[in-house]
């Protein structure tokens, strides 16, 4: 029986030279190209936890969607559309798609962070405007304009914890490596701290 990760070079990456950005910039720049080009998996996986969310709170028998979902309501369809669609498993696990420059990054905690933080603002960005208009859409035609304001600023203001440090990696903090963010393998870190 094959396995296929069998013989492989695991846990290094594949490609003898890893694209690192240097900047926070060119890594959420480099995250919103990867998100917009097929195969568009980012979202598609955001976009079919919206819908698997919808349908369940649509179509579910009552009793099972008081099961489900705790939160009821004309506007919190949209508190839940957002905490579905950030918490779904897909589409938290920000690393396995992206491995060959993780595992580069591995090592270099700055780095690390901005790869990770560059993901949750791409993934914020498509969540985050989406079901805000959602629930301006429920609450203005329910007439219900202050609920309709704190809900906007819930589906806004609790995902931070994908947006936390953005300050921490200004657009002209610049790679020290002098590489252009190019890797040979896994030596020398492209650090971007100073």
């Amino acid at each position: 029986m094959h396995r296929p990760w069998q013989g492989a070079s695991w846990p290094v990456p594949d490609a003898d030279v890893v694209s690192l950005p240097c900047t926070f910039r060119d890594a959420t720049r480099a995250e919103f190209g990867r998100a917009l080009r097929p195969p568009y998996a980012t979202l598609s996986t955001v976009a079919a936890n919206g819908a698997f969310m919808s349908l369940a709170w649509f179509f579910l028998p009552t009793g099972l969607k008081d099961d489900t979902f705790t939160l009821h309501g004309s506007l919190a369809f949209a508190l839940v559309l957002a905490a579905w669609m950030y918490s779904d498993v897909p589409a938290t696990n920000v690393l396995a798609p992206d491995r060959q420059r993780v595992m580069a990054a591995i090592d270099d905690p700055v780095m690390l962070r901005r790869l990770l933080y560059a993901k949750n603002i791409v993934l914020w960005t498509f969540i985050t405007p989406a079901c805000a208009l959602i629930a301006l859409a429920t609450g203005i035609s329910g007439h219900d304009l202050l609920s309709t304001l704190y809900t906007v600023i819930w589906i806004g203001v609790v995902p931070s914890g994908y947006r936390r440090g953005w300050g921490s990696f200004s657009p002209t903090t610049r790679c020290r490596c002098g590489s252009g963010g190019s890797l040979a393998g896994r030596e020398g870190a492209c650090s971007g701290d100073g």
